[in-house]
Parts: structure tokens; C-alpha cells; sequence
């Protein structure tokens, strides 16, 4: 496992892949409300949507993932900061 550091020293531009959109739009774009960018509100109900259709613990939501992502991190080598 690649640690965050090292996967972003490695991309000079890390939103190049973008399509050409301009550096003020919203990485993930609101269908709903078209330029906007979604809330974290939004994302916590997919998250959780997602979850309950997997049928996974659905205690999951966006700061649940955040830590599950740095605990496995962590555990793999790269250090916290």
C-alpha cells in the first residue's frame, strides 16, 4: 500500500483529470443543484444508502470512513500526521 504522501508527490496537478472544468468547480458536482457542489449533508446520505443496500453496518457515514481509512493506513505502514 502506496502511503498518501507518496501518491500525492507523485501528481504534480492532482485535479488534472478533470475534462477541461476550471479550478472553482466542485470535484463532486450536486445533480439536484447543477454547479454546485454537494454537501456533506449529500454524501453522508449516500454513504449511508450504500451501506443499507449492502447490508453493511450501518453506522457507517462520511467521518466513519475517514477513520477506517487512517486506522488501515496506519496499519499498513504510513504515519499519521
Amino acid at each position: 500500500m502506496e502511503c498518501q504522501e507518496e501518491m500525492v508527490s507523485e501528481s504534480p496537478e492532482p485535479l488534472a483529470g478533470r475534462l477541461g472544468a476550471p479550478a472553482s468547480a466542485p470535484a463532486f458536482a450536486s445533480v439536484g443543484n447543477a454547479g454546485r457542489a454537494l454537501t456533506e449533508r449529500a454524501v453522508n446520505y449516500i454513504v449511508k444508502d450504500a451501506a443499507k443496500r449492502a447490508g453493511v453496518n450501518l453506522a457507517a457515514s462520511i467521518h466513519w470512513l475517514r477513520h477506517a481509512h487512517a486506522s488501515h493506513a496506519i496499519g499498513h505502514g504510513c504515519r499519521g500526521t
